[in-house]
Order: structure tokens, then sequence, then C-alpha cells
């Protein structure tokens, strides 16, 4: 499965690797070693990021296939359109919890809060309450509100 990083933790990560690189070689004597060492991890770091787009680039590719064959099916009239979707997902790992709402979802990057995430506020739905981020919450409300209006 696709691993993600903050780029902003990385890109700061990269900095401070680098102003040790410029301090090491800096010295007088520079050293040598520590300037190998954190060489080294900057390529190797860097080596990862363009692999891990390359993956990335290759799984949005998988990906927008599936969902083009899905409306091909779709429009079609295929008795089960989103089977394309699904096979994807699960050879990726990220098949859904049976039972899980498409809200619950949609509100939390991978489906869920991560370990130690804020859990956000608990609002009422059809099926009991789900936990949401506030500004989903809100959305949330809004949906209710467009629904009562009979949109």
């Amino acid at each position: 499965m696709l691993t993600t990083h903050d780029p902003i933790t990385t890109r700061d990560h990269l900095i401070d690797l680098a102003r040790a690189l410029t301090e090491a070689d800096g010295q007088d004597p520079p050293d040598p070693a520590r300037v190998g060492q954190l060489a080294w991890q900057i390529l190797a770091e860097l080596n990862e990021a363009a692999f891990g787009r390359i993956d990335a680039e290759a799984l949005l590719a998988q990906a927008q296939t599936a969902a083009r064959a899905a409306a091909a099916d779709a429009v079609s009239g295929s008795p089960d359109p989103l089977s394309h979707i699904r096979r994807l997902l699960a050879a990726q790992g990220g098949m859904p919890p049976a039972g899980t709402a498409a809200t619950t979802i949609l509100a939390w990057p991978g489906g869920r809060p991560e370990p130690g995430q804020p859990a956000g506020r608990t609002v009422a739905s059809r099926g009991g309450t789900a936990r949401w981020p506030g500004r989903l919450a809100a959305l949330a409300r809004c949906g209710r509100l467009h629904a009562r209006a009979g949109h």
C-alpha cells in the first residue's frame, strides 16, 4: 500500500540534513566521514522520494483506469459496474470494513482517524453517530438542511 508523508515535515527534515552537511563540510578541518554519511542519507531519501512518486503515479493511473471502466460499465448497463474499483481497492488493501458508512470514509483520510488524531465532533447520522472533524460536521448540517428543503 502507498505510504504518504507530510511534505512540510519532509522538506524541513531535508533542510536540516542540508544544514548539517554544510556545517560538517565547513569545519576546519572538514569531517569527511560526517560529510559522507550526511550526503549518503540525503541521496537515499531523495531516491526513496523519487520511487515513491513513481509508485504514486502508477497507482493514480490504475485508479483512473478502474474509474473509467466503471463509468463505461455503468453507461452500458452492467449489473456490477463497481467491480473494477473493488478489485483495485482489494489489491491495495483499501477495501473498507463491512458496514462502514461512506460519510466515515469521506471524513477521514484513509477512511478512519489515525491513532492519536483528535476525534472531532460527534454528529448524529442515520446509523447512529459518527465522529467528524468540525468542518465536515458543518457540511453534514448543510446536507441535512438541503435534504429537509426537499432538494
